[in-house]
């Protein structure tokens, strides 16, 4: 009689589905979608500031009190608009990594689901940053060439060292 027993890593493999399979109900639930979710015909107002004027750079400095307060408020715009460029830049690297460890793994498994769920809510939140960052009304800052020349590669990628036929014009996808 054959036995019946679930070898133990098995047995993890399963548990780790199992997790993997309540987090994509999970998501499916609560995932947020910025593009819908958010008035962004909403006009800015900027007799706000971008963040608490306590997290500023400057704040409680001399060269804050020199500041006028639309200074301040453009400031901490600027400041705002910095800090999601920033996490951009993050969520892309998180982005990246988690597509390398899914490569070439089973695209069946939850777990390789649950993958690509997570990198789409890397990219609405990226979406969310950049367009909150232009809602700023300020310049994003981030990896130097890349935010710069959206149109083409970084001046340090290697095939910024070829010539291309391409314009200066941003790049589009088509479907």
């Amino acid at each position: 009689m054959a036995s019946s027993t679930v070898r133990p890593e098995d047995q993890d493999r399963l548990a780790e589905q199992d997790v993997a399979r309540r987090l994509l109900d999970s998501a499916a639930k609560l995932s947020y979608d910025p593009a819908t979710e958010v008035d962004w015909d909403t006009p800015l107002d900027t007799d706000h500031h971008g963040a608490s004027p306590e997290w500023s750079t400057l704040y409680g400095t001399a060269y804050w009190q020199e500041l006028t307060e639309a200074q301040r408020k453009a400031l901490t715009r600027q400041e705002a608009a910095s800090v999601a460029s920033t996490g951009i830049w993050f969520e892309m690297i998180l982005q990246q990594m988690v597509l390398r460890d899914m490569y070439a793994k089973d695209p069946t498994d939850p777990r390789f689901q649950w993958a690509l769920t997570e990198v789409a809510d890397e990219c609405r939140h990226s979406i969310m940053f950049a367009r909150g960052a232009a809602k700023l009304g300020a310049r994003p800052t981030g990896r130097t060439g890349w935010w710069s020349n959206w149109g083409g590669p970084s001046r340090h990628s290697p095939s910024a060292r070829r010539p291309t036929p391409q314009s200066s014009s941003p790049r589009r996808c088509s479907t």
